[in-house]
């Protein structure tokens, strides 16, 4: 069974062992003639001709090279397609690009960048005009900046600004502008007038005359009146008293009494000083109402003339504007309702400034009119606070006392009463001996007593204790002789 066992055994490794041989025998025999066939191929290529020495010593150069120069082309063509070609135009095309694009960066550099700036020019109204016609004036403005941009455009006459626009120019643009100022009756003179933008300005005079008065001409035999507009201010209301810094509201009800449509002025002034204008354009017995809101200063109390103008009519209304003010007031005070003389009154008074303004006061407590404690506070508007205030009461102050708190805006009273302070018991005096122990103790032995002492007098026996006991000691001292 061992020699079986053995045999088996070694016929497996006989078998293996040729199996390898057969294998590297098969695969040097594929490598030859794959060689083989490349040596072929690479002398055809280059020679024409076969040579199997040449061909077995070159195979691995020859494989090597056609290698590289099959690399080199294959990633040269999706890139290139042709060496020297393609690169001459890509340095072309750089250098092309390069040189254009510094140029056009040159040039740019180089050209002026300067911001939108605004000129005018060409200023002309339509002068002669009469007081409360329109004043037109024209103005050409010009951007001579290389950028785009917006300006302000207006007109002044004097020193007073009359219209004003805005417009907006690109580089190099021009724009001929129309502002107008509708004049008032007292605006008959000679003028200068300046038309200008934030960076340039021009000026020249105008003249605004005096109204003509209306007249009638006759014609043919008859009159014919000349048609004209006539407004007046029919209502003219403002809304007040108001406080400081509040705004001002007011309504003018304009109307054309004329027997011609016509435009005119209406402006709002507050103390001869002009708040608004507004250009009013009515038919025959045609009316219309104005409304204007104006914000006051806080710095502004007083009493304001407010008045609706026209050229031709006026109305007016006195305003009372208050000034903002603190208001101090006494919400609370909270104190006992009596105490006893010689003990301190406390008050608490609660304060709340009620008004529009934060400032400071005073809260004072008084006993009837006497000023007797005091405390600075200071609040700012609708805020609260909370003061103690006290007194010390006294004995000579009794009954019920009338007391008040108080500051500038308010007062609150208030009565307490000062009780006097309870009676205290004064400690019971000693007794006096009676009238039978005064005369026991002065009366002297009578003849019942037997002429002998009474012991129960008071300070006699003490005295005859004493003397006894100095008899006995001298005795006794005769004795021990």
């Amino acid at each position: 069974m061992t020699r079986l066992r053995f045999g088996g055994v070694a016929l497996i490794l006989v078998l293996t062992a040729i199996g390898t041989i057969a294998l590297v025998g098969t695969a040097a025999g594929a490598a030859a003639v794959v060689d083989d066939a490349g040596a072929d191929i690479a002398d055809v290529d280059t020679n024409g001709e076969e040579d199997g020495v040449d061909e077995a010593d070159d195979d691995g150069a020859d494989d090597d090279s056609e290698a590289s120069d099959g690399d080199e082309t294959d990633d040269s063509e999706p890139t290139d397609g042709d060496g020297a070609d393609d690169g001459d135009t890509d340095d072309e095309a750089d250098d092309s690009d390069g040189t254009d694009d510094g140029d056009a960066d040159d040039a740019d550099s180089g050209e002026s960048d300067a911001p939108a700036t605004f000129t005018v020019s060409d200023v002309s109204s339509n002068e002669p005009v009469m007081a409360g016609e329109t004043v037109e004036v024209t103005v050409q403005v010009r951007n001579v900046g290389d950028r785009a941009g917006e300006t302000e455009v207006w007109f002044d006459l004097d020193e007073f600004r009359k219209d004003d626009t805005t417009v907006e120019l690109g580089a190099g643009e021009t724009e001929t502008v129309t502002l107008a100022y509708v004049s008032k009756s007292g605006d008959a003179k000679d003028w200068t007038l300046t038309a200008g933008t934030p960076d340039d300005t021009t000026s020249t005079v105008i003249t605004i005359e005096e109204p003509s008065s209306s007249s009638s001409s006759s014609g043919g035999g008859g009159w014919t009146s000349t048609a004209e507009p006539d407004f007046v201010v029919t209502n003219f209301t403002v809304d007040g008293p108001i406080k400081a810094g509040e705004t001002l509201r007011m309504n003018a009800t304009v109307r054309n009494d004329g027997t011609a449509r016509g435009e005119n002025l209406l402006w709002f002034t507050v103390d001869d000083h002009t708040l608004n204008e507004t250009v009013v354009g009515l038919a025959p017995y045609e009316e219309t109402t104005v409304s204007y809101a104006h914000n006051t200063s806080v710095d502004g109390a007083g009493e304001w003339n407010v008045s609706a103008r026209l050229p031709e009519d006026r109305a007016d209304v006195s305003v009372d504007v208050a000034a903002l003010e603190s208001e101090f007031v006494i919400d609370e005070v909270t104190t006992s309702d009596s105490v006893t003389a010689g003990d301190r009154l406390d008050a608490t008074v609660r304060i709340t400034n009620t008004g529009d303004v934060r400032d400071t006061g005073n809260v004072t407590l008084y006993l009837d009119e006497e000023r007797i404690d005091v405390e600075g506070i200071e609040l700012g508007a609708n805020e609260s606070t909370t003061v103690e205030l006290s007194y010390r009461t006294n004995s000579w102050m009794t009954d019920e006392l009338n007391f008040s708190t108080a500051t500038d805006d308010d007062r609150a009273e208030f009565a307490t009463l000062v009780n006097e302070p309870a009676e205290t018991e004064t400690p019971a005096e000693p007794e006096t001996p009676t009238e039978a122990t005064d005369t026991a103790a002065t009366d002297t032995p009578s003849d019942d007593d037997g002429g002998t002492s009474n012991d129960d007098a008071p300070g006699f026996g003490a005295v005859v204790a004493v003397i006894a006991l100095l008899l006995v000691a001298r005795v006794a001292s005769g004795r021990q002789r």
